[in-house]
């Protein structure tokens, strides 16, 4: 009766939350999970796992892993849909260390701890999937010998991009499951149910704090089953739920479909013109469907007063009667949907003996859904089918439903409290079979009027009570009147036990408003990934220092105890420090420990573990360099260097951020997708000091060292190029440094800019779609940072160089005979579009015909000084008349696209003037002059319907951006840019607090 409150509850995503790259692998079935260095000792414990991302089977025979370890897959190997494969170097050895036994293998080779390249191909040898995984970098430390996995943190994200992938969340990783845990309805287990049986004291007297606990001996308790009450308290209605009392025509109690000639047990025939009984009422009969009727299924049949439904039937009135129950049910929410079949019709419904005026006439197939959502009561209620058989020779009849119903359901009151104490103590018992430690608890509750909730004796949840100290003469803070559902609550899952469990309530009366009480509480379990401790490594000192030290950070708000924890460093020569009794590291603070603390000083490339105690999970993993390394921000952030050692303290760094990147030409015009001489990027001083670059770098997407002696003055510009002798040719007096190595991509690129220490000054991914100028990919802009002090992380701060006051006006003009295209010749059009997205001003259009012979021109309004009369401007292509910029006494069309035109839609049009025809054989002139502005400068002309069609190149500026020189998009004040928009919880429960958030930046101030 009582629906478990998990389908409320929201996914769990793994701790660190990253944002993920938003391309989708191309494949449906992609690289999910690697384990390519086992803990030591462990090298057959190999293994890679397969996830298939559709929701259907995907048959995948022949398909094969290419890289270093090599397999093809049999004939009539099919992944699951959303299921996982996994290929073991040894599946025997992986049986024997996991359980999971359906891992196919061996393979051939081995995969690398140092990183590898791994390749899905089909059976065609087609690359599906492939990921390039290292064992540093922005590559997790962990999976490379610290016994975890290389796990993807989302399934359906991309295999290439390291920012995809992290560190499994339990040793050993989840061969053949989902990487990470996500709480889903089929995963629940009910502790306490809504209706559970608990001990309760309700004498009136104070029985301490014991009674808390687990071993505390309640058998002289009494026993009683939820909701308890008291007086005139009434629990709310609660989840909508199937009215299970319900029945299709013609099932049983299973509703599964009875044999002709069966009674149905639900329905009651009770008036027949066949004769009697009825009266009484007699149940009514299955029968085998007219070979005319909508034939019965497995899941209804027809029913009438005789089987078969060939049989000749008196004419005259029949009625159905089905009784269900509302018990258990607010009846002012129910819900009922229908739909019927009669031979000959149904006349009325009767719902408790009120007419519902529902009719339908015919046997072929059901009648439209009706529905029903009043009238209903407490406990019995009757629908009564009113039909009718027709006087008709031959003169079967019977009748046929489908009934579905819903209602919100009311917990029932089980257990009276009489007389009512100021305080009721109520204990429940259970068992839990499974890891504490990976498991989360969910708790919802009704309580009337305050509560504290204890677990195996420590406190985990306080409704409608003060803080404080709580005893027997401690009230209800509130008077509840009206008792609503309380949670769902997350309970802290500390001091769940493996075994027997005690839930322990005490519920509070308030001294105000009447005298009742009501409770009941439904606790749950779900699986949880095992909570990391806040602990992490925060700072290194170069491997070749001495002594060696390394330094610990505990970014919680609470003290960590470190007792059992185990800090182990493998390499040439594998070492641990287990860390004793008594250990701690303070909230938010700093523990630094040497080579004589530790007994071993790593080597430069030995990889630090961090585990919790026992090695049950692993907490940070970090790789020894040859120089000081730390955290930024401290304890949570990446790996830089520090200006100074500060073991014990927060790290300590000098970071740049005079130096923006500040223009980006990444597809030039013309350009395909391999290295252009013309690609650039451009640096901008935006301080008052004069910056030394020497020893700089990008990073990334391309890579450069700036010499020694570069400069930046105040204000000033530098572009670093692929090509500084083309690019110097093109812009002789701006200062330009490289040749950058790499190739910035057409598509998406990260440029990173990093000062001499190797510490990041500024980075920009930018993209070629969404939210990014679409006008910079290959549409004859560059990419400008609209102000050097704005977010540029943020696609809004960033704008395509305007290059319209580069280009001039063009008069482009082309002659042709018309001939038979094949196409339809309806229509008399004139019609012209960009092949792509882009911009263009467009006046003078002409058509004429026979221009050296009887010139005509056919075009209405070519040269705009109407307004757009005559033209259509359709689909992705609009347009507007506005003055000529460059004379202010002409108008022009402005025409934009956002897509490509095409032969039916997205274009100008107009129709030619006077009802004039184009005439096959007949030569025709086709002239007009144009600006181009953005993006696409191939201008399609034609006369319908593919008469005289061209392609015209318009004339672009041979200069591209503003090298050097100030943005042509800058502004003093582009207002916020925007980041992490988002809502939490993820998936609220019903009636949950929501919290949206978003990061504002703008370096005037929000209210500039």
């Amino acid at each position: 009766m009582f629906r478990l409150l998990s389908r409320f509850l929201p996914s769990l995503v793994p701790a660190a939350i990253v944002a993920l790259s938003p391309a989708l692998a191309d494949s449906t079935v992609v690289f999910n999970e690697i384990m390519y260095r086992p803990a030591a000792n462990q090298s057959a414990l190999e293994w890679v796992e397969l996830h298939n991302q559709m929701g259907v089977n995907m048959d995948i025979s022949g398909w094969s892993l290419a890289g270093p370890a090599q397999f093809r897959f049999a004939e009539g190997t099919v992944v699951p849909g959303r299921g996982y494969i996994v290929v073991a170097l040894s599946p025997e050895a992986l049986a024997g260390a996991s359980g999971y036994s359906n891992a196919f293998g061996p393979y051939l080779g081995r995969l690398s701890g140092s990183g590898a390249r791994l390749e899905l191909r089909n059976n065609n040898q087609r690359l599906m999937d492939w990921v390039e995984y290292r064992a540093e970098g922005d590559w997790p430390v962990g999976p490379d010998g610290g016994g975890v996995s290389l796990a993807k943190r989302v399934p359906d994200a991309a295999s290439p991009p390291a920012t995809n992938w992290t560190s499994s969340a339990q040793i050993g990783g989840t061969p053949g499951a989902p990487n990470f845990t996500r709480l889903e309805a089929t995963t629940a287990t009910v502790l306490v149910r809504l209706d559970s049986i608990w001990k309760y004291n309700d004498s009136g007297t104070d029985p301490g704090v014991s009674w808390r606990e687990t071993n505390f001996y309640d058998q002289f308790w009494p026993t009683g089953a939820a909701l308890f009450y008291t007086g005139a308290a009434v629990p709310p209605a609660g989840d909508r739920e199937a009215i299970s009392t319900l029945f299709d025509s013609g099932v049983d109690d299973a509703h599964k479909a009875l044999v002709p000639g069966a009674a149905d047990p639900h329905y009651l025939l009770t008036v027949s013109a066949q004769g009697t009984p009825p009266p009484p009422s007699i149940a009514a009969t299955v029968i085998q469907n007219h070979p005319a009727w909508l034939a019965n299924d497995a899941l209804s049949s027809w029913i009438g007063p005789v089987n078969p439904g060939t049989s000749d039937v008196a004419p005259g009135e029949y009625r159905y009667r089905t009784t269900f129950s509302l018990s258990g049910f607010d009846p002012s929410t129910a819900q009922v949907v229908l739909k019927v079949a009669a031979d000959n019709r149904v006349n009325n419904l009767l719902l408790n003996g009120a007419g519902r005026a529902i009719s339908f006439a015919g046997y072929a197939d059901f009648s439209p859904n009706f529905s029903i959502g009043d009238g209903f009561v407490t406990g019995a209620n009757t629908l009564e089918f009113v039909t009718a058989n027709d006087s008709t020779s031959p003169n079967p009849a019977g009748f046929r439903v489908k009934l579905t119903g819903t209602a919100q359901s009311i917990p029932p009151r089980n257990t009276q409290i009489n007389p009512l104490p100021p305080v009721t103590y109520f204990r429940a018992a259970f068992t839990f079979q499974a890891n504490p430690a990976a498991t989360s608890l969910k708790l919802r509750a009704l309580i009337d009027d305050g509560a504290v909730f204890y677990l195996n004796g420590a406190e985990v949840l306080r409704l409608n009570m003060p803080g404080g100290a709580i005893d027997s003469s401690t009230p209800a803070s509130l008077d509840i009147t009206n008792v609503i559902w309380s949670g769902p609550f997350s309970l802290p899952a500390s001091s769940l036990r493996l075994g027997a469990n005690v839930l322990g309530v005490e519920v509070h009366q308030s001294p105000r408003g009447t005298n009742d009480l009501l409770f009941g509480a439904e606790l749950l379990a779900l699986p949880a990934p095992p909570e990391r401790p806040p602990l992490a490594f925060n700072e290194l000192t170069a491997a070749s220092d001495s002594p060696f030290w390394l330094e610990l950070a505990n970014v919680d708000t609470n003290d960590l105890a470190l007792d059992g924890f185990v800090l182990a460093a493998d390499g040439a020569v594998e070492s641990q420090f287990v860390f004793p009794a008594g250990s701690r590291i303070k909230a938010g603070g700093f523990l630094s420990l040497d080579e004589t603390r530790l007994s071993f000083h790593p080597q430069s490339g030995d990889r630090l573990f961090l585990y919790s105690p026992s090695r049950r999970s692993l907490v940070d993993a970090v790789v020894v360099k040859k120089t000081l390394r730390g955290r930024y921000p401290d304890g949570t952030g990446q790996w830089l260097y520090p200006a100074a050692p500060t073991p014990g303290n927060p790290n300590q760094f000098a970071f740049h951020d005079e130096i923006v990147l500040n223009e980006i030409l990444y597809h030039p015009r013309e350009s395909t997708n391999g290295s252009s001489p013309v690609a650039w990027v451009e640096l901008f001083n935006r301080s008052a000091t004069a910056v030394d670059l020497a020893g700089w770098q990008l990073d990334k997407g391309i890579d450069f060292t700036f010499p020694a002696g570069t400069i930046m003055a105040p204000g000033s510009y530098l572009v670093v190029a692929a090509d500084t002798n083309y690019l110097r040719a093109l812009y002789p007096g701006i200062p330009i440094t490289g040749n950058f190595a790499n190739r910035l991509s057409h598509r998406s690129d990260l440029i990173a800019l990093k000062d001499a220490n190797k510490n990041p000054v500024n980075e920009v991914r930018y993209y070629d779609d969404g939210r990014w100028p679409a006008n910079a990919d290959g549409g004859g802009s560059s990419l400008e940072l609209r102000n050097p002090f704005a977010d540029n992380t943020q696609a809004e701060a960033w704008a395509a160089s305007d290059e319209s006051t580069k280009s001039r006006w063009q008069t482009y003009a082309y002659r042709g005979v018309a001939t038979l295209d094949g196409g339809p010749t309806l229509w008399n059009e004139f019609v012209l579009g960009l092949l792509d997205s882009g911009e263009v001003l467009l006046d003078d259009i002409s058509v004429i015909e026979s221009p050296d012979t009887a010139p005509r021109e056919l075009l209405q309004n070519g040269l705009f000084e109407n307004g757009a009369t005559a033209w259509r401007i359709i689909g992705n292509h609009r347009g507007e008349i506005m003055v000529d910029p460059d004379d202010p006494a002409n108008h022009v069309l402005h025409l934009i696209a956002t897509g490509p035109t095409e032969h039916m839609h997205n274009h100008a049009e107009t129709t030619l003037a006077d009802g004039a025809a184009i005439v096959n054989g007949r030569e025709y002139k086709i002239a007009f002059r144009a600006k181009w502005l953005a993006g696409s400068n191939q201008m399609h002309t034609r006369l319908y319907f593919n008469r005289l069609a061209r392609v015209t190149p318009l004339e672009v500026p041979d200069l591209t951006g503003t090298p050097g020189a100030r943005n042509s998009r800058f502004e003093t004040n582009i207002g916020p840019t925007f980041s992490e928009f988002q809502h939490r919880p993820v998936v609220p429960a019903a009636n949950e607090p929501v919290t949206v958030s978003v990061t504002v930046h703008d370096p005037d101030g929000v209210a500039a």
